[in-house]
């Protein structure tokens, strides 16, 4: 976070356990700590607070998710920044949609793809001049199935090594550059191409031998 920014962590309380990749749980907190940072031009507030809910009935979020009854957490990432007007508002999980100059917008795209991805869903208030609230809702694990589960394997965390990325989609690259990159490692993508290797960057890989290229799925269905 920019050091302008003050980041307060509210307490979690115990029962606050969920189930999932703990590297794109943390691209999640990150996108949207990131996100409301820029929301207020790098000096700030960013509070983030969690909290377990007992949902009864049915609940529709901002958009378009809905929440079926059970245990929830929910985590709450807010901010006193400029706010989303309703237009804009309605098109932030859009990929490649951004009001930034400098942005690719992914950010909020890949945070709503990798919460429902755990069975969870967004909910977003905003208004101009005020501020903006990001709610991730994700399912909550009971003591006792979390007794059950095995061991989590270990994460591993990067160190800034650098890390090679193909894929033939380029919203799927982007994505998992970003994740590579919220766990410490330094990602450059390639992107293939009809059957071909585009080089995005062209940097020196010391261990890099060759660059194969895969066939896409276009590619082997004609």
């Amino acid at each position: 976070m920019p050091s302008r920014i003050e980041l307060a962590i509210r307490e979690v309380p115990e029962a606050a356990v969920i189930s999932g990749q703990p590297g794109q749980l943390q691209q999640v907190i990150i996108n949207l700590c990131n996100n409301a940072a820029q929301a207020m031009d790098q000096v700030g507030r960013v509070e983030i607070e969690t909290e377990v809910h007992q949902i009864t009935g049915l609940r529709s979020l901002s958009h378009g998710d809905i929440l079926r009854p059970g245990r929830y957490v929910r985590v709450a990432v807010s901010d006193a920044g400029r706010g989303i007007d309703e237009i804009t508002l309605e098109h932030i999980f859009e990929p490649f949609f951004t009001t930034r100059l400098d942005g690719n917008g992914l950010g909020l795209a890949t945070v709503r793809e990798i919460v429902r991805e755990h069975g969870g869903a967004i909910n977003v208030w905003s208004a101009p001049g005020v501020g903006s609230r990001f709610e991730v809702w994700l399912p909550c694990i009971a003591a006792a199935a979390l007794a059950r589960r095995s061991e989590a394997p270990t994460l591993w965390l990067g160190r800034g090594e650098t890390v090679l990325v193909i894929d033939d989609a380029s919203e799927r690259l982007l994505g998992d550059e970003e994740m590579l990159a919220a766990l410490g490692y330094e990602p450059v993508g390639f992107s293939l191409k009809s059957g071909g290797c585009l080089i995005r960057y062209r940097g020196d890989f010391r261990s890099l031998r060759s660059c194969a290229a895969l066939p896409s799925p276009a590619a082997e269905a004609g």
